[in-house]
């Protein structure tokens, strides 16, 4: 209902601009294209079996901590001073290079699958939207919306609409 509202309201808005009646808009649901779309199912399944291989060894990686910090609680009153601070200082090497391999591997801004997803998923979303624009330019549609989690999210307009440098202007005044 308030996807309905909403695209009513930009009707609205954007009829007011035209001074045709034959303003022409149109609404597409990217999760639908994308979870329909072969391109982007298969890449999508390859970056979740890499980021699966991923988390396998970083839990391999954690494994191998927790049973070392095991046996550290265990023995270490058995233990010299100088083999506690060798597994300490194991320990924490073992705990550093856990980290470093999560920051390189899995952090969702920098890491691997990050890059894999940019390398991967980019290309197919741009192949989308240049047949969005290409629909939108020969369908003669003034707007196209993506309708995602109920809110429209403008995907293709004509450069007629674009107010950005009356915005500007108006802006320098004040």
């Amino acid at each position: 209902m308030l996807t309905l509202a909403l695209s009513i309201a930009l009707y609205v808005v954007f009829s007011g601009f035209t001074y045709h009646a034959d303003f022409k808009m149109g609404y597409v649901l990217s999760d639908k294209i994308f979870a329909q779309h072969p391109p982007f199912v298969d890449a999508n399944k390859k970056i979740e079996a890499e980021q699966q291989r991923l988390e396998g060894q970083l839990k391999i990686m954690q494994d191998e901590l927790n049973k070392k910090v095991e046996e550290y609680d265990s023995k270490q009153l058995m233990w010299s001073d100088s083999k506690k601070a060798e597994v300490q200082n194991e320990l924490n090497e073992l705990q550093a290079n856990l980290i470093q391999f999560n920051d390189e591997n899995l952090n969702p801004d920098t890491g691997k699958i990050r890059q894999t997803w940019d390398e991967i998923i980019q290309p197919i979303v741009e192949n989308v939207q240049n047949v969005i624009d290409r629909i939108g330019t020969e369908e003669g549609y003034d707007v196209i919306f993506d309708v995602k989690e109920g809110l429209p999210f403008i995907l293709y307009t004509k450069e007629e609409y674009d107010i950005t440098d009356l915005i500007l202007e108006e802006l320098k005044k004040n």
